[in-house]
């Protein structure tokens, strides 16, 4: 038998000596892969909760018996891979008594990372606290950016692309977040600028989805929303945001693309009848759920937001503790932060301007702030001409 070359021979042990070496980094490879991959969509245990439930604590110290730590730790709860055997949402019957949070700030975002709510929507988180307090019944479920990002991920993976790339304002993926968290867990929804005159569950009896009617050009608002879950309008909003363009195929605007106006598109692509006059009908029953939307004058809308008058007489029977509450759970203020120069919470609705007549205030930023409706026109070249710089666009 004849012996292999030098050469040869070389060549074979130079590959016996790097095998080892070749498999390990194949294998640092593809762990760094891995690794990466799960960072990217964010669907790491310690975003996620680990898919353990949070334990039993007593009540908290903060309004209403909440406390954070608590709320945030039962969102990444939900946020969970499923645990084998758990019922699927939709399995619940009746609006669980959870009222969500919702402020997503992007990690990479120096300036808001470390925010959490404006600092003049306090009295009214608190407010809202207060009135759906744990010994009444409610869990509080704070969803942050992990928290958010987990939920998409583990729950909705088609979705997460088009949340990651094409939802590219923090407003709108908290807006499309809300969404997915009704469906997913279903409870009430408010935005911060929600004020709470009284609990809410009253309201929410005997509803599968109860929602804010509003005018003829909107049709509902997504800033306050209870459900149970598993509902399909939810899912359908996730579906229909993604191809939602405007004429020509121009970008829509926040409250076209993913408020407001998709909240109602959604509604009526499951079969809510929306009337000529723009309103949607008052009950509807779809797929055995009841969905019910309060008209305007009673649950969190005592007003339009262009009747200075209508508020100014309910500030009135409000101080004079007068005001009928048996329809009225509370005020959307309406305050618009998401909205260029107004990230302080001082806003659209300017009660104290309405209420005294000629008071002004001064935004958080040293401006004086706040317009009035409706004339917003008039108001805006009056500040001008007083050399209060520019109004934010309303």
């Amino acid at each position: 038998m004849l012996a292999a070359p030098p050469k040869r021979r070389r060549v074979q042990t130079v590959a016996l000596r790097l095998s080892p070496l070749i498999a390990l980094a194949a294998f640092v490879i593809a762990l760094r892969h891995t690794i990466t991959g799960t960072r990217q969509c964010r669907c790491s245990a310690a975003a996620a909760g680990g898919g353990k439930a949070p334990p039993k604590l007593p009540p908290g110290d903060g309004p209403g018996g909440h406390d954070l730590k608590q709320a945030r730790a039962a969102a990444a709860a939900a946020a969970a891979p499923d645990r084998p055997g758990k019922k699927p949402a939709g399995a619940a019957h009746g609006i669980p008594h959870i009222l969500h949070r919702i402020y997503v700030a992007d990690p990479q975002d120096k300036q808001r990372a470390n925010f959490t709510y404006p600092i003049g929507h306090e009295a009214w988180l608190q407010s809202c606290a207060y009135m759906h307090s744990r010994r009444s019944g409610w869990q509080m479920m704070v969803w942050d950016w992990d928290n958010v990002h987990a939920l998409i991920c583990n729950h909705y993976p088609w979705f997460m692309p088009f949340f990651r790339d094409n939802a590219t304002k923090m407003v709108e993926k908290s807006d499309l977040a809300r969404y997915a968290v009704l469906h997913r867990v279903g409870g009430l929804y408010l935005d911060s600028d929600m004020e709470c005159w009284r609990e809410s569950s009253d309201m929410l009896e005997g509803f599968d989805l109860v929602a804010q009617s509003t005018n003829e050009h909107e049709g509902t608002t997504n800033a306050v929303i209870a459900a149970r879950p598993g509902l399909k309008v939810f899912h359908r909003a996730l579906q229909l945001v993604q191809t939602r363009v405007g004429k020509n195929n121009e970008t829509l605007d926040v409250i076209e693309r993913t408020a407001n106006g998709l909240f109602a598109a959604a509604l009526q692509s499951v079969g809510v009848v929306r009337g000529p006059k723009g309103l949607f009908q008052t009950d509807s029953f779809i797929d055995g759920a009841v969905y019910h939307l309060y008209r305007s004058g009673t649950w969190f809308h005592p007003c339009q937001w262009w009747e200075v008058e209508c508020r100014r007489h309910f500030y009135t029977q409000r101080i004079a503790g007068i005001a009928d509450m048996r329809k009225l759970v509370g005020w959307h203020r309406m305050v618009g932060s998401w909205m260029g120069g107004k990230q302080d919470g001082i806003g659209i609705v300017n009660a104290t301007a309405e209420f005294c007549r000629d008071a002004t205030h001064v935004r958080g930023n040293g401006k004086v702030g706040g317009w009035v409706a409706p004339n917003r026109g008039k108001r805006r070249r009056q500040l001008q001409a007083e050399g209060g710089g520019q109004q934010p666009a309303g």
